[in-house]
């Protein structure tokens, strides 16, 4: 976004003027590149496969942050989950306020202990609406969340109950909300289904208990479910005539749990992809994710070259605030150079670039290490094959 004109408050037009016809090499970096048609292809490949397997689907909108790609992922409708724990009772104003923008809406929250629980009142208090619940399950990542298992479920679940039935209207639980954020490590679909057998079968546990309680009300609670990985593997679900034993074991308990409960998967970061979600393997052979899927880069600039050194490296102007801080695990560094179609001019032609593929030769250059604001690129395989780079080009 460096250079726009109004920062950060840029309209669209201002943008368009910015950017419209420019070649990117021109673009100053680092910068942000999305391929809208990669993204909206990743949105429509999971709604799909949804609505195949009969089951909802909620968006995830924070690895993006932006009006655009969420109305890919959703379209006009909003069913607002607020995942901040604690609930911010500062924040609730302007959360009924986003009713008056996004028409048909609702606004949920999560839960997992009791000490959220008094905040809730405060919503109906000062904005005249009713707040949706969902107990928030830990099923093994142990970030947030509390276990199904566990008497402070039980505990947390009667309260909720009570205060459903002592002040009406003030709060409604929809159902339980679990993030399977350890099935990043997964190595292959049938991990990754593994994974997601689990924590519908953790999730289905606290719902019995909640169906116990709520008896005779006609509640039909939702079980919500899912990471990148997991969601991506049950389109493998949705699109494979011959499946493995992993993959009907998961679609036969889907079809069993939902003739009790509703079954909502969620993801977020399968709008973009990246390397971490290739490296999880979530899909097959005959349908597998590739470079090809990855609608997000950074573009940067070559700031140095070093070919002195013990393996030769370049310094980019692209640090730690642009890659971020976890690293993949399918290779030793920070991000790769990747096969974009590297323009020479305006008036040159386009030429294809070698880049570093984990799975491949790991030849390439590939982001060694990070400070704030720079990183430092390693040519990674024979120097014979290396790839010259020069100060001032622009790379992603």
């Amino acid at each position: 976004m460096s250079g726009v004109k109004f920062y950060p408050n840029a309209s669209p037009n201002d943008l368009q003027t910015q950017y419209v016809g420019r070649f990117l090499q021109d673009i100053d970096g680092p910068a942000a590149i999305i391929d809208v048609a990669v993204a909206r292809q990743n949105c429509q490949i999971m709604l799909d496969a949804a609505d195949k397997l009969g089951v909802l689907f909620r968006s995830h909108v924070k690895t993006h942050k932006t009006t655009e790609l969420t109305r890919l992922q959703v379209g006009d409708k909003a069913d607002i989950v607020i995942y901040g724990l604690p609930v911010q009772p500062s924040s609730f104003p302007r959360l009924a306020g986003l009713g008056t923008s996004l028409g048909e809406w609702s606004i949920t929250v999560l839960v997992d202990s009791l000490y959220i629980l008094p905040f809730l009142s405060r919503y109906r208090e000062l904005t005249g609406y009713a707040l949706g619940v969902f107990v928030k399950l830990d099923t093994g990542y142990s970030r947030a969340g509390v276990s199904p298992d566990s008497p402070q479920f039980r505990e947390l679940l009667e309260a909720i109950y009570k205060m459903e039935k002592e002040e009406p209207t003030t709060i409604n639980l929809r159902g339980f909300y679990s993030h399977m954020g350890h099935s990043y490590s997964s190595d292959t679909t049938s991990e990754a289904l593994d994974y997601l057998t689990m924590e519908i079968e953790r999730c289905e546990t606290a719902a019995v208990q909640a169906s116990d309680l709520w008896k005779g009300s006609g509640r039909r609670f939702i079980i919500a479910v899912g990471a990148t990985p997991t969601t991506t593997s049950a389109q493998n679900l949705a699109c494979l005539e011959v499946m493995s034993s992993a993959e009907k074991k998961v679609k036969e308990l889907i079809q069993r749990v939902q003739q009790t409960y509703d079954i909502e998967l969620h993801a977020g970061a399968y709008v973009t992809l990246d390397l971490q979600q290739l490296a999880a393997h979530a899909r097959p052979a005959q349908n597998h994710l590739s470079f090809d899927n990855i609608a997000l880069t950074v573009i940067a600039e070559v700031a140095s070259l070093y070919p002195h050194r013990e393996k030769p490296e370049a310094l980019i102007a692209c640090g730690s605030l642009c890659m971020g801080r976890e690293p993949c695990r399918s290779y030793p560094g920070w991000g790769v150079m990747t096969p974009w179609l590297h323009n020479r001019g305006k008036e040159g032609s386009q030429e294809k670039v070698g880049w570093y593929d984990p799975e491949g030769d790991r030849t390439g250059w590939m982001i060694d290490r990070l400070s704030q604001e720079h990183g430092i690129l390693r040519w990674q395989g024979p120097l014979d094959k290396m790839r010259k780079l020069e100060v001032g080009e622009k790379n992603h």
